[in-house]
């Protein structure tokens, strides 16, 4: 069993984050990982998915008497989100350290953020703690650091994955007039401008899929082109999370892994 230890600004996100790990290891997983997936499609018999809110990392420090990171990364002051990333995978260490069961360590600490209007700065953040929390000469040490930026939210990965029935083909025909843009690989170009603006990432989003989001959202995901995925998730965010995904099982977890599946996944671009 892998265990995740996932940090999001809501579920909404975590699900998403989620199926696309899933999506990853139906890629590249070996042949007994593959058909444990089509047994069970949910993956709970292969990841143990612990969910939290970035906002709570704060509170749990302190309820575990835990002393939290703050400061300087490297001699350079933090960048936005840099102590709130180091301080999620300082939490799950501080959690294994008062475990009474060492397995019970959590395998893979994954930090997901959107933009919004600051992915300059919040990319630097996620950097500076992805250096200092990563043990160079041993980069499996549990637990590992994973961080993602979705350009400008989450919903920009969901348009990235979907695969358009009929009738929401010609919304996004709609859309794309409305916005001005193919909405293809120009995803990045929506944002959080609020439901009255041509391209509001949420408004551009409801206005194709309807209220059945979520389950169109995986859906999507599941059945989606790996070649879509890299055109349409190079400029949001998505594609560089997908590989580093795809790198830590590979690294980490190589019995789970089918290196010429593997490598087939990275020539995607």
């Amino acid at each position: 069993m892998i265990r995740w230890g996932v940090y999001c600004e809501d579920e909404g996100d975590s699900k998403t984050l989620r199926a696309f790990v899933l999506r990853v290891l139906s890629e590249i997983g070996a042949d007994w990982v593959r058909v444990q997936l089509d047994l069970d499609a949910s993956g709970a018999t292969l990841i143990e998915w612990n969910s939290h809110k970035l906002k709570d990392i704060s509170a749990r420090i302190r309820a575990l008497d835990v002393r939290p990171l703050h400061g300087h990364f490297n001699r350079r002051p933090a960048e936005d989100g840099a102590a709130q990333a180091r301080n999620a995978w300082h939490l799950e260490r501080a959690i294994a350290q008062k475990s009474s069961d060492p397995a019970m360590m959590t395998d893979v600490v994954f930090v997901l953020r959107d933009a919004d209007g600051k992915r300059s700065e919040r990319a630097d953040g996620q950097r500076q703690a992805l250096l200092v929390a990563t043990d160079h000469d041993h980069p499996c040490t549990k637990p590992t650091l994973l961080a993602a930026l979705a350009i400008e939210e989450r919903e920009a990965w969901v348009l990235a994955a979907l695969v358009p029935n009929d009738e929401e083909r010609r919304r996004l025909d709609a859309q794309r007039k409305s916005t001005g843009l193919q909405l293809d690989e120009d995803l990045d170009q929506l944002g959080n401008d609020g439901p009255t603006s041509p391209r509001d990432l949420k408004r551009v989003l409801a206005a194709i899929v309807g209220d059945d989001a979520e389950a169109r959202e995986l859906e999507s995901i599941e059945l989606v082109p790996v070649e879509q995925l890299a055109r349409r998730g190079e400029r949001v965010g998505l594609w560089s999370a997908l590989e580093s995904i795809a790198s830590w099982w590979i690294r980490c977890q190589p019995e789970c892994v089918d290196r010429e599946r593997y490598q087939g996944f990275t020539r995607t671009r």
